[in-house]
């Protein structure tokens, strides 16, 4: 299971990062991967290239702020939402590097056929208006 860095995690990163110690070895000290670790400070770097995790921790609690209103969890859905029933579709949007382009999917969830289409004006929402 996904859970988030803590502030203590940050500030270890911040510091193991200062001593000059590579990544994987970062990863190992506070047993994570070490994609979660690149993924990070790609995310949280200013943009001289530095990790600084005040920043880091700053971000993420912004991004917890700026949250979708009324989203409903998935723990939360319908039994009928697990079901295989003919006709249930499952959609998802694929977003390409740096925001750019973007892919909408749909599935068929009992026979998991696929239908994508390719969004000319990325993940607006008016290019999947028709």
């Amino acid at each position: 299971m996904y859970k988030q860095l803590t502030s203590e995690q940050r500030y270890t990163i911040f510091i193991l990062l200062q001593n000059g110690t590579k990544k994987k070895d970062i990863a190992k000290a506070i047993n994570v991967s070490p994609s979660t670790i690149s993924r990070e400070i790609k995310r949280n770097s200013g943009h001289n290239g530095h990790y600084i995790w005040e920043t880091a921790q700053r971000n993420v609690v912004y991004r917890k702020r700026i949250s979708i209103p009324n989203r409903i969890s998935i723990s939360e859905r319908p039994v009928e939402a697990d079901s295989r029933r003919f006709g249930d579709f499952e959609m998802d949007t694929i977003v390409g590097k740096n925001g750019h382009g973007a892919i909408v999917t749909l599935t068929e969830r009992s026979t998991n056929m696929l239908f994508m289409r390719k969004l000319n004006k990325g993940k607006n929402v008016n290019g999947l208006i028709r």
